[in-house]
């Protein structure tokens, strides 16, 4: 482990970029474990509409998991076009 001192140096330089590329290490793969589970949702509302697809319009209710209703709401598509 001695060998390994004489980067410390570069280390503490670079401290800041390593610390970034640390934090989108992270925020990668929390998006590669949220993405999945946004698309499956989707594919399960999907699947409850097309059941619901022979009762009468009034009757028709699709609830929409929390976490498709964040994205929805983050990404901005849920807000009316003026």
């Amino acid at each position: 482990m001695r060998p390994l001192l004489k980067l410390n140096p570069y280390l503490a330089k670079y401290r800041w970029h390593l610390m970034l590329g640390t934090v989108f290490i992270v925020l990668s793969n929390l998006f590669a474990v949220y993405a999945p589970q946004v698309v499956r949702e989707a594919i399960d509302l999907i699947a409850q509409g097309i059941g619901q697809m022979g009762l009468p319009a009034n009757e028709r209710v699709l609830p929409v998991p929390h976490t498709l209703q964040l994205w929805v709401g983050w990404t901005g598509i849920d807000r009316p076009t003026s």
